[in-house]
């Protein structure tokens, strides 16, 4: 029970933390620091690096793995299609060269954002591999590029900035550094380890799931009970939400992948199904993250 009640002790340091850093940093007005900085300085203020106030157990292990997982889902869940559809389609009155239309869509832009990031950390990486600090120049470039949902997301919430063009610019530039980075380092090193393996064609399982549930997810929101149901007290449309989460996180996990690439899909799968911005299922997800 002293256990029990220690790990219980972490957690309340760590709800403390969460309620008084942003109150902090809100009295900051020389410098304006995102919350996440601040959460993430604090934890390694009282973390293994620093005073080591917090001590690790199973509950504060699932905590931390489902609390990434479904900050990945909400990165999904962020993503308008909406807004990408109509910045792809829109076209501006008089002549207009193809590289304009490209730059004025997020998709492309997010695209072309991602290939100026590797290519600096390539020039970088060979630098550094003609010093002779890194062996593998390759290696080095991919893990320079990566990025994180978890840090980004946060922010352009934060700045109201999420559902504009250029939050969502941002956002698919930095989710292809994330998720195409993390593929590739798992070829580079499946490569390095004996070639090439089955087991990375098993991510396109993954995606045919995505196509399936997406097509299930029509079918069920067109039925006059599910809808019924969506507003009452069951709330099915949040008990279906995190059925989904749980079972695109078994999913990659039974294949061996990554499970935040799950939990980001099934985001991806109901911000396809629920099209409309600021709809009461999102809010609803949006408090309980």
């Amino acid at each position: 029970m002293e256990d029990h009640k220690f790990i219980f002790n972490s957690l309340l340091l760590i709800t403390l933390l969460a309620f008084v850093v942003p109150l902090i940093l809100v009295r900051i007005k020389r410098v304006r620091i995102p919350f996440v900085v601040g959460e993430i300085v604090a934890g390694i203020v009282v973390g293994k690096s620093g005073l080591n106030l917090i001590e690790p157990g199973p509950y504060l292990d699932f905590i931390s793995t489902f609390g990434l997982t479904y900050l990945m889902f909400l990165s999904g869940l962020e993503i308008d299609f909406t807004l990408l559809r109509r910045a792809g389609s829109e076209r501006r009155e008089g002549q207009e060269s193809a590289l304009l239309r490209m730059i004025r869509n997020p998709v492309s832009l997010g695209v072309m954002m991602f290939l100026a990031t590797l290519t600096g950390a390539y020039l970088v990486s060979l630098y550094l591999f003609r010093l002779g600090y890194i062996a593998n120049p390759y290696l080095m470039t991919l893990i320079i590029s990566t990025t994180s949902l978890a840090v980004v997301v946060p922010v352009l919430k934060e700045h109201g900035s999420a559902n504009t063009v250029y939050g969502q610019t941002v956002l698919v530039a930095t989710l292809i550094a994330d998720f195409a980075t993390m593929l590739l380092i798992t070829i580079a090193v499946a490569l390095s380890e004996g070639g090439f393996t089955l087991e990375l064609l098993l991510i396109l399982v993954v995606f045919a799931a995505v196509f399936i549930f997406y097509r299930l997810g029509i079918f069920l929101r067109r039925l006059p009970l599910v809808r019924e149901l969506e507003n009452a007290t069951a709330q099915l449309d949040i008990r279906g939400a995190f059925a989904l989460i749980l079972v695109f996180i078994g999913l990659t996990q039974q294949l061996g992948l990554e499970i935040i690439l799950g939990a980001f899909l099934a985001g991806v799968i109901l911000s396809l199904l629920t099209e409309k911005r600021g709809t009461e299922t999102h809010r609803r997800l949006e408090a309980f993250g």
